[in-house]
């Protein structure tokens, strides 16, 4: 399985990580592909590529600042329908849904916790 985690920061970065120690297949952007070099050391692909990252995977996991929600969902809009988003950004009202075509929506609340692969994370999804 497939995941692409648009949105390397320190969340996504950590989840990357994480995922790839357990064995998936995962690829990571940023804007600063450099700043996320060290996931290779863990098998983690790293592009500033969203729309590739999210054409290659099954799972979109979108760890991307609120305020970048919207430019980054009309980028890889083409690529989601009929996969997995997740989305880890806080603070959307439920309308930010409504530019996502034929996706299947996960929203996830991780904590800085993910780090050490301890956090909780509270979600809801649509019908899967």
């Amino acid at each position: 399985m497939r995941i692409a985690v648009i949105g390397a920061g320190t969340i996504g970065s950590a989840v990357a990580k994480a995922l790839a120690e357990e064995g998936y297949e995962v690829i990571a952007t940023r804007r600063k592909v450099e700043k996320v070099k060290w996931l290779e050391s863990y098998g983690v692909k790293v592009s500033n590529d969203n729309k590739a990252a999210a054409e290659k995977a099954d799972i979109i996991i979108l760890a991307v600042k609120p305020n970048k929600v919207k430019k980054v969902l009309e980028e890889i809009n083409p690529a989601i329908e009929g996969k997995i988003l997740i989305s880890f950004a806080a603070g959307l009202s439920l309308n930010f849904r409504k530019g996502l075509t034929g996706a299947k929506l996960v929203r996830a609340m991780p904590n800085i916790a993910v780090l050490v692969k301890e956090s909780f994370t509270a979600y809801t999804a649509d019908d899967l």
